[in-house]
């Protein structure tokens, strides 16, 4: 008989199989771009600058630090394998719990044989066989963070780096109150609420980090009512401005008053981290602004692909690498 543990974690399995199989039927329909082809904001919204804010904070990390492969624990439908690959050139692998989330659907061909199926409290990969083991919005929703965590460090040769939006609590009574209005039992709910100081005893000397939004310096207030939030995010419609943008919202790193959820680095043995460099972040935060706008570009070529009933998705039950 399996162990609650387990039964919940099938059920999230199933869970994120159904919506990932909606997201893709819901390509059949024309969405509304973004972006221009060139990058410029067609429609910026707080949604899609916090989605391009968040890959700023990880990747000005990551450019301090020396890696020749990576795996991204729990990828779901981002990218990230792509754009380390693309920016540094190491061998990165998508693996997620869902297999079809890893299969190479046109979005994401660079999936193809560079992904597994996987528990993350399981990896099928020998001790420190991967630089830089990294999951991304991950902690909160785990049914067993700590073999999760211990599995990441397992593997990890060099670094491992998480963020979470969710899973950094301000202090316990606030992690009481969360989980007073969280049904655990749910699948992919925010679980999972971890203090400083308990983080600080779980990864040990050498751990670095820093906040993953900062609200005051966001173009809008996060308490903002949705139209005065709309207005000030459809205001950022040149490349220029919105790269300004980014810069300041990523410009406060502490955990003070106004900061939200944690990006974590944790060096492994003697892997180096170089010190921070502000003035690439001008530079960086324009790339991302570009890639952002290219991948919007191939889902949209899937979208019309899908439209006009062309075979463009892969088996569900196809086996990866």
């Amino acid at each position: 008989m399996s162990s609650p543990r387990a039964a919940v974690e099938e059920e999230t399995r199933r869970w994120l199989a159904a919506h990932y199989t909606q997201a893709l039927d819901q390509l059949g329909s024309a969405p509304d771009p973004v972006w221009e082809a060139d990058g410029t904001p067609r429609r910026m919204t707080g949604y899609h600058f916090q989605e391009v804010l968040r890959k700023l904070k990880i990747f000005r990390w990551l450019d301090r630090l020396e890696f020749g492969s990576a795996l991204d624990v729990g990828s779901g439908f981002d990218i990230f394998p792509e754009l380390i690959h693309a920016r540094y050139g190491a061998e990165a692998f998508y693996s997620d719990f869902t297999h079809a989330m890893n299969l190479p659907y046109g979005a994401a061909a660079s999936r193809l044989d560079h992904a597994v199926t996987v528990n993350a409290a399981r990896l099928p990969f020998p001790d420190d066989s991967i630089d830089l083991v990294m999951a991304s919005e991950v902690l909160e929703h785990l049914v067993r963070p700590i073999e999760v965590i211990a599995e990441l460090v397992r593997v990890a040769r060099r670094y491992v780096v998480m963020t979470s939006l969710e899973a950094l609590a301000v202090n316990r009574w606030e992690r009481a109150r969360q989980h007073w209005h969280i049904d655990t039992r749910q699948p992919h709910v925010e679980r999972n609420f971890f203090l400083a100081a308990e983080l600080d005893a779980i990864f040990g000397p050498r751990w670095l980090h820093e906040n993953l939004l900062f609200a005051p310096a966001l173009p809008a207030s996060t308490f903002a009512g949705a139209a005065e939030q709309a207005a000030a995010y459809a205001a950022l419609d040149q490349r220029a401005g919105l790269v300004a943008a980014l810069v300041r919202a990523a410009a406060v790193d502490g955990h003070g008053d106004g900061a939200m959820g944690i990006v974590l680095v944790k060096p492994l043995a003697d892997a180096p981290v170089r010190p921070p460099d502000p003035r690439g972040d001008a530079a960086l935060a324009d790339w991302l602004v570009g890639q952002a706008a290219r991948y919007q570009d191939v889902v949209l070529g899937l979208a019309a692909a899908r439209r006009r009933g062309e075979v463009v998705l892969p088996p569900r039950e196809r086996p990866v690498a």
